[in-house]
């Protein structure tokens, strides 16, 4: 059955509406999507305003339950303890902070450093040298003796520093892996 011209034209006049509708529709997604993007910051700011607004209020509709004052009065003072614990938390806070690690050792640091490099170099050399007698245990004994006599002295320093426990745990558990090296 033939359709009549006059339907295959609304026919087409509404797939073109659609069709703009989708595109204007997916336009302005995009433009919400990158408004959102652009302005995260301040619409974050603004819910966050939001939520401390409703955690007043609730505060003062708590302490109205308590006190018969009015609102203002009420709102007045949640606002004046929080600040005062907000305050107490900020100057009694900052002292008494927790370290659970030590400070930087510069002495550590560079040792740590120079040690891992010499380590590289022997390896290399040996990997150059693999099956030769200049890559057996034999010839290699002073680096051996070197590289557990330097562990010992970064052992050493560790140890005597404050809060590096866990710093002495990684050099032991670095000299028992040279000293496997060392067995044969």
């Amino acid at each position: 059955m033939a359709v009549p011209a006059h339907e295959r034209r609304q026919a087409r006049n509404d797939l073109a509406w659609a069709i703009s509708v989708g595109g204007i529709g997916a336009i302005a997604f995009a433009a919400l999507l990158l408004f959102t993007w652009n302005f995260a910051t301040t619409l974050f700011l603004i819910f966050a305003g939001m939520l401390l607004g409703v955690a007043l209020n609730a505060m003062t509709a708590l302490l109205g339950r308590v006190i018969r004052l009015p609102h203002s009065l009420r709102l007045t003072v949640v606002c004046l303890v929080l600040a005062s614990l907000l305050g107490v938390a900020a100057v009694g806070g900052g002292g008494c902070a927790v370290k659970l690690i030590g400070d930087y050792d510069d002495v550590i640091d560079r040792s740590v450093t120079t040690f891992y490099e010499s380590t590289e170099e022997h390896f290399a050399r040996l990997v150059i040298r693999a099956g030769t007698p200049d890559s057996k245990y034999a010839a290699n004994v002073a680096f051996y003796e070197q590289a557990q006599a330097r562990l010992s002295v970064i052992r050493l320093r560790a140890a005597t520093s404050p809060r590096k426990q866990l710093l002495v745990a990684q050099v032991d558990l670095l000299s028992d892996s040279v000293e496997k090296l060392t067995s044969p």
